[in-house]
């Protein structure tokens, strides 16, 4: 098990929104936070938990990276208008490194198992694939 539980959440989080994108692509839908990582309740001081947040980080993070778009927020709680990029779509479309499966297939089985062993390792390829493409790196 992973020691950094906080990287382990951005792994599963960044999978599902991937997958929620997908699913609904061409359409711009809202992304709902708490269809990602869960309902949240606010504290005493109205602020949502650390958890709710860096989920919404995340996707602020995919966006900056290319993967998705979005309008603006609606407040803390979802993303207007969210779609994958073109970016974000080829990279959900190609192939698997060992070329058994798609990456969106790899992604839904992850999900679909529960595993967030095998959410990282999806989410890792593609991440490791994007950052060999964007350097020029052939390993």
């Amino acid at each position: 098990m992973n020691g950094n539980l906080h990287i382990t959440d951005f792994y599963n989080d960044a999978g599902r929104v991937l997958i929620l994108l997908y699913r609904s692509f061409p359409r711009l839908d809202t992304l709902w936070i708490d269809d990602v990582c869960g309902p949240d309740e606010l504290d005493d001081f109205g602020q949502h938990s650390v958890r709710f947040r860096a989920c919404s980080a995340t996707v602020v993070w995919l966006r900056n990276e290319g993967y998705l778009r979005y309008s603006d927020q609606d407040g803390e709680k979802g993303f207007n208008h969210c779609v994958l990029t073109e970016k974000g779509l080829a990279v959900l479309s190609g192939w698997h490194l060992e070329g058994r499966e798609m990456v969106i297939d790899q992604l839904e089985r992850a999900l679909d198992e529960r595993s967030s062993s095998a959410m990282e390792q999806a989410v890792s390829g593609i991440l490791k694939a994007s950052a060999r493409q964007y350097y020029g790196l052939h390993t």
